[in-house]
């Protein structure tokens, strides 16, 4: 993406076992062997006439995770249950559950427990309660805030896998997309204004830079790991990255088309990222 002075990678934390996936379809299938391995590295042998302890998976995360509006929601319109964090059956975690119900890993029974919540930022998943910002349907005086997901995900020693998914909300990518749009108001294609001002000191709408960012983002994601760690000593950790959301090549792209870099503001007209912006997120 932008030119940073610091490695994400440092974001996992001295001494804190993670894995970290990309977001893609693939995260099915690594996430399903990754809850396979467990019978041998987590699980107790059972006496031959006693079941095998059912793996205890705690999922954690964001709208990507959530599945927000890619399926059907979970739970059902007009549960008790719902909380507006919007998680859908069309949700990775709820298709590697099914996955692992049809072939359990080794005979063990999966236990999801998903509390991902859309709009969620990295301290709220360890320490901050979230209030859920769900337009549909929600109740006359607007969702209760909810505490951290840890805490509903019920973490513990006895936890076998977490997965977490976390950290669009917190930079904002919302608002640092919206502020590439802007920028890019009467600027040639191959300009890069958003990378510009946001490798000096942000932009009207988002002052703070990308080094900032990224070094704030990194020690929050630092300290959510350890405070996930503690709370689950035992637990496999997956860390969950995004699917990739713009082009290696923007070149082929139409500013003009909404269905591509621009799009359109009530009051103010069409609006587009330049190509040159682009080109730099996919570096």
């Amino acid at each position: 993406m932008f030119r940073t002075r610091t490695s994400m990678s440092a974001a996992r934390g001295r001494g804190t076992a993670v894995r970290a996936l990309p977001r893609t379809a693939a995260v099915r299938g690594i996430a399903v062997g990754a809850l396979a391995l467990l019978p041998v590295a987590t699980g107790v042998p059972a006496q031959a006439s006693t079941a095998p302890a059912p793996v205890q998976w705690a999922v954690l995360g964001d709208s990507y995770t959530a599945g927000v509006f890619v399926g059907d929601p979970s739970p059902p319109l007009g549960d008790a249950g719902r909380d507006g964090c919007d998680r859908t059956t069309g949700s990775y975690p709820n298709l590697v559950e099914r996955r692992l119900a049809a072939d359990p890993p080794a005979g063990r029974e999966v236990r999801r427990t998903d509390v991902s919540c859309g709009n969620a930022t990295i301290p709220e998943i360890d320490s901050a309660r979230q209030t859920p910002v769900s337009p549909v349907r929600p109740p006359g005086a607007g969702w209760p805030d909810l505490a951290p997901q840890a805490d509903r995900g019920r973490l513990s020693a006895s936890t076998d896998v977490v997965t977490i998914g976390v950290g669009g909300n917190s930079l904002p990518f919302g608002t640092l997309f919206t502020s590439c749009l802007l920028a890019g108001i009467g600027r040639p294609d191959e300009a890069t204004p958003c990378r510009d001002a946001y490798e000096a000191d942000g932009t009207p709408l988002d002052p703070e830079s990308i080094h900032d960012k990224y070094d704030r983002v990194t020690r929050e994601y630092a300290t959510m790991l350890r405070n996930v760690r503690r709370k689950a000593p035992n637990a496999k950790i997956i860390t969950v990255g995004y699917p990739t959301i713009v082009p290696e090549d923007p070149s082929g792209c139409d500013r003009n088309d909404p269905t591509e870099l621009a799009v359109h503001l009530k009051g103010v007209g069409l609006l587009s990222v330049t190509q040159g912006d682009v080109a730099c997120c996919t570096k």
